[in-house]
């Protein structure tokens, strides 16, 4: 039984992968963050171009969007090729009367943005949290380990 409790490859390899999820856990934290700042560019470029290709698979994609969002375009709904502005850029009404003053004025890019900047924020902390809660299990692991070697070692 005495043999068990020895500290053995097990127990460091343990450690090992500690010390590699709180290593992945920060690189992603800090990826989250440094994206944060590229989001207005990315966003408004993907929905521009989705307004422009609109017969393509990103049709209810973007109906979705505008409908889940009460958006209209990338900027707004001058965006649309031909004027050809799709029924989910309109306010829902019950005579289906789509006229200009229907439109849905914020901008898609702009909702999105602000969207996606607060849950990176959320899940960039989430993982940072999780990667300091990591070091406390590291530390320790560490401190059974050595408690472990000197008391059976």
């Amino acid at each position: 039984m005495r043999d068990f409790f020895l500290p053995s490859t097990w127990f460091l390899q343990f450690l090992f992968f500690l010390v590699v999820i709180f290593g992945a856990e920060v690189y992603a934290s800090v990826e989250l963050f440094r994206f944060y700042d590229e989001v207005p560019g990315y966003i408004h470029g993907r929905i521009l171009k989705f307004t422009h290709d609109f017969h393509s698979a990103s049709k209810k994609q973007l109906d979705n969007l505008q409908l889940e969002m009460q958006c209209c375009g990338s900027t707004n709904s001058t965006n649309w090729v031909d004027g050809k502005i799709p029924h989910t850029c309109f306010q829902k009404s019950i005579t289906n009367n789509y006229t200009h003053d229907t439109i849905h004025n914020q901008e898609c890019s702009e909702v999105l943005e602000e969207w996606t900047k607060e849950n990176l924020l959320i899940i960039g902390w989430g993982g940072f949290s999780f990667s300091v809660v990591q070091v406390f299990g590291i530390v320790l692991s560490s401190c059974f380990y050595y408690t472990l070697r000197n008391e059976f070692g």
